[in-house]
């Protein structure tokens, strides 16, 4: 299933594409693996927006939304990366509520208009929900282990204890992460698997 250049070839998805994954200064690296120098290889990556699409369109009451939803193909499979960038300054300003409101809003709403593409017959391997935030303001490298810690008591660490969200058989996490974390294809720097 041609995936990738289905978005592509849809009027309103097209609309949609993105390069890059930022805003409001917090953002996710595209990986070599899925680039060739600083251009993107749009035959294994796409980089969708949901907002755009539902911004553009005369919703009363769109549906949130994560920021960015990023398709890699490793193959004959893909892997669904579904990002929310938060740029909270404090724990306490991310709110569980609406975080998970915006992952429902991509993978029940989003994925369902246009499940001609996304549910259709494809090898779906993983999907990754990230939450993307520095509500501590480090600055530098940090370690998952420091982080961990840090997040026990807030709002992040309720993520790790909420049900799976799931999409197409396969369930998955929030996982609260530092920017910018990588997205490479098959997963090569994912930084759960340390």
């Amino acid at each position: 299933m041609p995936v990738i250049k289905n978005i592509r070839e849809n009027i309103q998805l097209a609309q949609c594409v993105r390069y890059t994954i930022e805003e409001c200064g917090i953002g996710v690296q595209i990986g070599e693996s899925l680039r060739d120098g600083d251009e993107l290889i749009h035959e294994i990556i796409a980089i969708l927006k949901p907002d755009a699409y539902y911004n553009s369109r005369d919703f009363r009451n769109p549906p949130k939304a994560a920021d960015n939803v990023a398709i890699i193909k490793d193959h004959e499979n893909f892997d669904i990366y579904v990002i929310e960038l938060k740029s909270a300054k404090k724990p306490r300003n991310i709110k569980i509520k609406d975080i998970k409101e915006k992952f429902e809003g991509v993978l029940n709403c989003f994925f369902c208009e246009f499940k001609d593409i996304f549910k259709s017959d494809y090898n779906l391997r993983k999907i990754n929900l990230w939450l993307v935030c520095n509500p501590f303001n480090y600055q530098g490298d940090i370690t998952d282990e420091i982080f961990r810690k840090k997040i026990k008591g807030t709002a992040l660490e309720f993520f790790q204890s909420m049900k799976p969200m799931e999409f197409k058989g396969k369930a998955a996490l929030i996982i609260p992460m530092l920017p910018p974390p990588v997205i490479e294809k098959n997963d090569v720097n994912d930084p759960r698997k340390t």
